[in-house]
């Protein structure tokens, strides 16, 4: 998951159209830190990966947007037959923290 965050954080467009990544690189104290561009890139992912984990950390504790879409979910998923629901916990859970998510983009006014 780490990673998949940092690849996102990474390749995300910002106010010019150019990915995080690409501005990172630019950084004077990054820049001529690396040898060569493969370095460069190596320590631009480096702070990306600092950044998912924080990110993630952050996440640790549910919203109460969350908690409410996960909840409802859930019943859902139990008792009303939602169509999404398997029966199989693991996957059925995976769905439940998706939802939560998105509720909290959805509740941030970030558009997907």
């Amino acid at each position: 998951m780490i990673e998949k965050v940092a690849a996102a954080i990474y390749n995300l467009p910002v106010f010019d159209g150019d990915p995080i990544g690409v501005h990172l690189g630019h950084v004077p104290l990054i820049e001529v830190s690396a040898n060569n561009a493969l370095e460069l890139r190596s320590t631009v992912m480096e702070i990306c990966e600092q950044a998912a984990k924080a990110a993630i950390e952050a996440m640790r504790e549910p919203s109460d947007t969350m908690m409410v879409a996960g909840g409802l979910k859930c019943e859902a998923m139990m008792f009303e037959g939602d169509p999404q629901a398997t029966g199989v916990i693991f996957k059925d859970m995976g769905v439940v923290f998706t939802t939560m998510i998105d509720a909290e983009i959805e509740n941030a006014g970030v558009q997907r």
